[in-house]
């Protein structure tokens, strides 16, 4: 790697890091952090421990409230299968919560398990009746609400 490499890989780090995407920063800043340009190396080891210390803050979320906003986060970045453990965490803990179903079948979904997906999100219609419309609305559903499952679930909600 030379110097030029060395630089490109710390600015995608960079990037990565500023989008809370701490796993893959502290992978890019590790390999930077081999390059030949010392100023560049010793800045980037410092942004590998930074990563680290961010990822075992956020690696443990307890309250069924901090795991969903977790599982939000991850949701937004396209990271679904990570989302979905941590939803299912809140709603072990909070059952009759509305939006955690919501919010898991939505990430089940997106991983590929659409019969998962439409119980959680009956479930969450059962608890609020408004994820219905909700649902129908959201950006989220509308690429799954073309797949069975979901469509009939959806479907059957209108009439």
């Amino acid at each position: 790697m030379d110097g030029r490499e060395q630089a490109e890989l710390y600015e995608r780090a960079a990037k990565l890091f500023k989008s809370e995407d701490f796993a893959g920063a502290r992978e890019t800043f590790a390999r930077a952090a081999a390059g030949p340009v010392v100023d560049v190396a010793h800045s980037a080891q410092m942004y590998v421990r930074m990563c680290e210390r961010r990822m075992s803050a956020a690696a443990a979320p307890k309250s069924a409230e901090e795991q969903y906003s977790f599982a939000v986060k991850l949701m937004n970045q396209g990271r679904y299968p990570e989302a979905e453990s941590h939803l299912r965490g809140a709603v072990s803990a909070s059952p009759e919560s509305g939006r955690f179903h919501y919010a898991l079948a939505l990430a089940l979904g997106h991983s590929g398990d659409l019969a998962a997906a439409a119980d959680h999100l009956r479930r969450a219609i059962e608890i609020q009746p408004a994820n219905s419309d909700a649902a129908k609305r959201d950006a989220g559903f509308m690429a799954l609400a073309q797949q069975p499952y979901l469509r009939d679930l959806l479907q059957g909600e209108r009439g």
